[in-house]
């Protein structure tokens, strides 16, 4: 019987958890990202843009304390996943200006 009881009252609790964590998720703090100091049209600029942007996002997802672990795992892939897909348009706006500006710069150099 006590088998039976155990996962219910975890489930129970987790229930209660889960408006807390997505009240957490859209109360996320946020990141500044640089990259004025990257070449966005090679790709090791792109690629130094990138693991600061997984940087920036493993500090925003970090689980906070206190919620019950067997949720921290899906709430901190939610999170990043949403990060992610908040970033990737202005990651590629990013690129395909500074890519752009090189393509110009070349056609006036020659």
């Amino acid at each position: 019987m006590l088998k039976i009881l155990l996962p219910l009252a975890l489930l129970a609790t987790g229930l209660q958890a889960s408006p807390l964590l997505a009240q957490t998720a859209q109360s996320a703090p946020t990141a500044r990202i640089s990259h004025g100091d990257l070449n966005l049209a090679s790709a090791a600029g792109v690629k130094a843009l990138d693991r600061r942007i997984a940087r920036a996002i493993d500090q925003i997802c970090e689980p906070q304390a206190g919620y019950m672990s067997i949720y921290l795992d899906r709430a901190e892939d939610e999170c990043r996943t949403v990060q992610q897909a908040q970033i990737q348009p202005r990651r590629d706006a990013a690129i395909a200006r500074a890519q752009q500006r090189a393509a110009v710069f070349a056609s006036t150099a020659q």
